[in-house]
């Protein structure tokens, strides 16, 4: 049961990352007429996640298995809860989109960290291929969702929510990763 609630919260935070990637790019017109942005400055919103993501994901997952992968996750969840608090308070464009490329670099220190634990959380074998699995579907999911959800916030709450909505999930796994992945990622440091 450990093991399942462990994969959930893992599972949870490959989702906003993903998610992350997509969800903004339907807020960019409101965030450029709020804010005071032209279409290609309101472009690094977007751009600026995605670059920084892909930039890091490689050297964020060896500094995992440097210092531990439990402790790179849990760094790389609070830094993108504080980088979308960040974007969802800002009061101008350039402060959005250096929020955005920190939560980018955030999630690259929280995906491979957050694989790698899958793969430590479970036995080789079908335990571990359902693991992958589910890890795999939520990514899918995330970028899938982040249009929907990113129009659905703005539309209801405005676009400072799509930024706003990670915080309270961040929380959580911050709450109930610590204990649920102790032991895990070299010797759970």
């Amino acid at each position: 049961m450990r093991e399942r609630a462990a994969l959930l919260l893992l599972c949870l935070a490959q989702f906003v990352d993903v998610l992350g990637v997509t969800i903004a790019v339907v807020g960019l017109p409101e965030i450029g007429a709020d804010l005071g942005g032209s279409g290609a400055a309101t472009q690094w919103v977007v751009s600026g996640y995605a670059l920084l993501f892909g930039g890091f994901l490689v050297p964020a997952g060896r500094l995992g298995d440097r210092f531990g992968h439990r402790r790179t996750f849990l760094a790389g969840v609070a830094a993108f809860a504080v980088a979308s608090l960040t974007a969802g308070l800002a009061p101008a464009l350039p402060v959005v989109v250096v929020a955005r490329a920190v939560q980018g670099m955030a999630a690259a220190f929280v995906v491979p960290s957050a694989f790698a634990l899958v793969l430590t959380l479970t036995e080789e074998g079908p335990e571990r291929v359902k693991a992958v699995a589910w890890w795999t579907a939520t990514a899918a999911a995330g970028g899938a969702a982040g249009f929907a959800c990113g129009g659905v916030l703005v539309q209801l709450l405005g676009w400072r929510a799509m930024f706003l909505v990670n915080v309270p999930v961040c929380l959580v796994v911050l709450a109930f990763a610590p204990g649920r992945l102790s032991g895990h990622g070299h010797g759970g440091r």
